[in-house]
């Protein structure tokens, strides 16, 4: 059995095709942060025909709190220089999290020398839902160097992944990004988007960029970097204006159900079992509960349209949307 979710104290009346529906409270959807490791790192040791020295720095979140922070090092002499860079900006809030970061490498000499430099920013957040919600991550990776014959020298791309429990648990999503052959910049969306049952979950995303090698002349340099958004919301928040979750449950949720809805109730001839006619597409956005509110049961009818109608909170004569959320 589902958890219960705490409410907010909200109704409003709607009508809908001459009918009107009173809905009940708006329920929250809360982010209960659990464990995170999120840091900046970049370690030097040397530069082209210079000497060997170690350089490393690091910074990394105390707590849950914002974090932002930007490290460097470099080493250099007459013959050559190398260097390193990451950064990150992040926040966990009670219903998303939000981040960016990048990392950054580089070595140029005039004679042919090995560089050795790397910059990492990795964002980890481990979460309790404490009820079934909706969530949708939206953002960019990037990965690029410089085009040449010695692309192999570079280093740089990105990995986000989120996972049932821990990492190392049920991995739900991943995605990576790496250079191009040859070089040059590669840009990939960064999306998901789906249901989470209450539970434990980490969401996992890092970018590193490395040279490593025989890498001058001439120059070289990498990056790569993130920026994203992971929201968390009720189950009855089916899209919004831009055909995504939006934070509220509103005509546009409404006008959605409605769309896929697939009930064996006016059937004459229902099929066996009942709803068999709902397509997955119909059940992935809109199936959100079964007779008395329970689970979803295969279709899309009156047990959903309650349910969406309970959980309504819209932004009309008031902040947008303010009640959809703790």
């Amino acid at each position: 059995m589902r958890p219960q979710q705490s409410t907010m104290n909200t109704c409003s009346v709607f009508a809908v095709s001459a009918a009107f529906f009173v809905c009940g409270a708006a329920e929250a959807q809360t982010i209960i942060p659990i464990d995170q490791s999120r840091s900046v790192s970049n370690e030097q040791v040397n530069a082209p025909q210079c000497s060997i020295d170690f350089f490393f720095d690091s910074q990394a979140a105390a707590g849950f709190e914002p974090f932002d922070a930007f490290v460097r090092t470099q080493h250099g002499c007459v013959s050559g220089f190398a260097g390193a860079t990451a950064d990150q900006q992040s926040q966990i809030d009670s219903a998303s999290m939000t981040a960016s970061g990048t990392a950054t490498s580089e070595a140029q000499g005039s004679v042919p020398g090995h560089a050795h430099a790397f910059g990492i920013s990795r964002f980890v957040v481990t979460f309790e839902l404490p009820s079934a919600s909706r969530f949708a991550l939206d953002g960019t990776m990037t990965a690029g160097s410089l085009p040449d014959a010695k692309v192999e020298t570079v280093l740089a791309g990105g990995l986000a992944r989120l996972w049932e429990g821990r990492i190392g648990g049920v991995l739900l999503f991943q995605q990576s990004i790496e250079v191009p052959p040859g070089g040059g910049t590669n840009k990939q969306a960064l999306e998901a988007a789906g249901t989470l049952e209450p539970g434990v979950y980490t969401l996992d995303v890092q970018v590193g960029s490395f040279i490593e090698g025989l890498a001058v002349p001439p120059s070289r340099s990498g990056q790569a970097s993130f920026a994203f958004t992971f929201d968390v919301t009720v189950l009855a928040d089916l899209t919004g204006p831009r055909g995504v979750p939006d934070g509220c449950v509103d005509a546009s949720d409404l006008v959605a159900m409605l769309g896929a809805w697939c009930s064996a109730v006016n059937d004459p001839n229902p099929p066996s079992p009942p709803c068999e006619n709902c397509t997955q597409a119909n059940l992935d956005l809109a199936d959100i509960a079964g007779p008395g509110g329970g689970p979803p049961d295969g279709c899309v009818d009156s047990n959903d349209l309650t349910k969406l109608l309970g959980e309504w909170c819209s932004a009309l004569g008031g902040n947008p949307c303010g009640t959809c959320g703790p």
